[in-house]
């Protein structure tokens, strides 16, 4: 199970972003050769979590430095980091971001999340397997 998991509350805005998540699916701009977030040959798994959870409405820090967004993993997946308006919560629901070992993936059903795996947007069990 991913460490903690943040979300906001349950609203439209947070019902969107699992909306917006699963519409993603198949998507490349979130391969590591396209030239956003970070930068071409960077992985681009913050970026989509903060574009998708941005365009829902929602609220995301964005890092100091080169104004990226949202937050590195290690801060999503912190539980002694305060993220403005994302609380840390046990039991992750749709629009849940979560996070662990490097990789965020925002819940968009009871057992499955998106996240960008090998170049392309997917959605699959990630977050709710153990080993």
């Amino acid at each position: 199970m991913p460490v903690p998991i943040r979300k906001e509350s349950d609203s439209a805005v947070h019902r969107n972003i699992a909306k917006l998540a699963k519409l993603k699916v198949g998507s490349k701009d979130f391969s590591a050769d396209v030239k956003k977030g970070p930068g071409a040959g960077e992985a681009k798994h913050n970026t989509f979590v903060g574009e998708v959870c941005l365009s829902a409405g929602a609220y995301v820090p964005r890092r100091i430095i080169n104004d990226i967004i949202p937050e590195n993993t290690g801060d999503w997946s912190d539980r002694a980091t305060s993220i403005p308006g994302w609380n840390v919560v046990v039991y992750p629901q749709p629009g849940d971001v979560i996070a662990y070992n490097g990789l965020p993936a925002i819940v968009v059903s009871q057992n499955t999340s998106v996240t960008v795996l090998e170049g392309v947007v997917k959605e699959s069990n990630w977050g709710f397997f153990l080993g």
